[in-house]
């Protein structure tokens, strides 16, 4: 059977179509985009299905950004006044130019241009200082859990601030590129992203009898992985790791 075409500013239908189907047809197209919408809306924001309450996924995404900036600021000696936490917890930007961030810088050099080494006393209040703010994140007992290793971490970077030729750490920074899975079950959580990372590393020149302190600001993208477990009112990193972003193929 042929057809004639629609007139300008019409469309022919089949004859099954008849005006009420027409209605409905309409009624349900409008219903499915506006569905649709919502889920592209939603997923936008984490390119993968989130399974949890919204209130849970919110905590837990906030506790996975804030160990993702601890992690890049650990061992950091805080710039009095500064607070422990504030200073492990905040996300320090890349200052104009990318060689430096955007944060106070703790004394390393005195009034005469000579290096000043973390003291013993000084290592070791540092060292209890970051470990209580870790604690407050981290969870776990066995060697290989998120709180044992971190606590370890922290321990080698403030060693290797010590001493006579010491690596000095300075603060950085996170921040989520993609989520790529929330899932929360309970009172147990899995979620990944991809994260770009930064951390500031002072190294020391001499200039003369005097120390010249540069900073470099190492970035990276990673694939960050946690598991949580929520533990009276609060989520807590179970486990943790990061490895290299890879374009998928």
């Amino acid at each position: 059977m042929r057809y004639e075409r629609a007139s300008a500013g019409q469309r022919s239908w089949p004859i099954w179509f008849t005006k009420p189907r027409r209605r409905l047809f309409l009624i349900a197209v409008v219903v499915i985009l506006a569905v649709s919408t919502f889920f592209v809306s939603k997923g936008s924001d984490h390119f993968a299905a989130v399974t949890g309450s919204r209130s849970d996924v919110k905590a837990t995404e906030q506790v996975f950004l804030a160990a993702s900036v601890l992690i890049d600021n650990l061992g950091s000696p805080v710039p009095p006044p500064q607070l422990t936490a504030h200073w492990l917890l905040t996300s320090h930007p890349i200052a104009r130019g990318g060689n430096d961030v955007v944060a106070s810088h703790y004394p390393w050099i005195d009034g005469n241009g000579h290096f000043v080494p973390l003291s013993p006393s000084k290592a070791a209040a540092l060292q209890r200082a970051q470990a209580n703010v870790i604690r407050r994140l981290f969870a776990g007992r066995r060697p290989e859990g998120a709180l044992p290793q971190t606590l370890d971490e922290l321990a080698q970077v403030i060693h290797e601030e010590s001493g006579r030729n010491p690596t000095l750490s300075g603060p950085g920074g996170a921040s989520i590129v993609s989520w790529l899975r929330v899932t929360i079950v309970h009172d147990v959580a899995t979620l990944e992203a991809h994260v770009n990372v930064w951390e500031s590393t002072p190294t020391l020149k001499k200039h003369g009898s005097q120390d010249d302190l540069v900073t470099q600001v190492n970035t990276s993208q990673v694939d960050a992985l946690a598991s949580m477990k929520r533990i009276g009112s609060h989520w807590m990193i179970t486990k943790l790791s990061q490895g290299p972003w890879q374009q998928a193929t």
